[in-house]
């Protein structure tokens, strides 16, 4: 994200990143070391209505996009926030959120680990505000359909 952030600096694209961890002091370096004045990092913990709040004010939402091997067998909690909320999800392909989600439809995929295909994407979102709603109302019909805790537990209790 740090460095889809650097190539679209001049393209009037702002990013934040919410976090904070093992890795923090990494980010802000390379924060600091690329001077991006579109990146702001929130390192402070939220409360679940700040996060929120801090959510609803964007555009899209990011997935995890480096080539990790949790990425493989797992679908991260920020996929159903993001569609819960309506927000356009971009993040990396990988099998298991391809099982749920339809590129083009209810995500946007990047390749794993690609930094320009991810700006490309980004960039393509802003130029295209219908494609980014329709993705965004197509995200959270889904969930709405699938993922609610009502409906995940109704397909517990039909599979007995």
């Amino acid at each position: 994200i740090i460095e889809a952030a650097n190539i679209l600096k001049d393209k009037n694209i702002n990013f934040i990143i919410i976090g904070n961890g093992f890795l923090e002091k990494d980010v802000k370096f390379q924060i600091s070391n690329l001077k991006l004045k579109n990146l702001k990092l929130i390192s402070e913990s939220l409360s679940f209505n700040e996060l929120r709040e801090k959510m609803l004010k964007c555009h899209i939402s990011l997935g995890q996009f480096e080539n990790h091997k949790r990425l493989k067998r797992t679908i991260p909690h920020k996929c159903f926030e993001s569609l819960a909320m309506g927000l356009p999800y971009v993040t990396a392909r990988t099998k298991p959120i391809s099982e749920i989600l339809e590129n083009n439809k209810s995500v946007i995929f990047t390749n794993l680990a690609d930094p320009k295909d991810l700006a490309e994407k980004i960039l393509y979102l802003k130029n295209n505000p219908d494609l980014t709603n329709k993705i965004g109302e197509s995200g959270y019909k889904l969930y709405q359909e699938k993922f609610t805790p009502k409906n995940l537990v109704q397909n517990i209790v039909n599979k007995k």
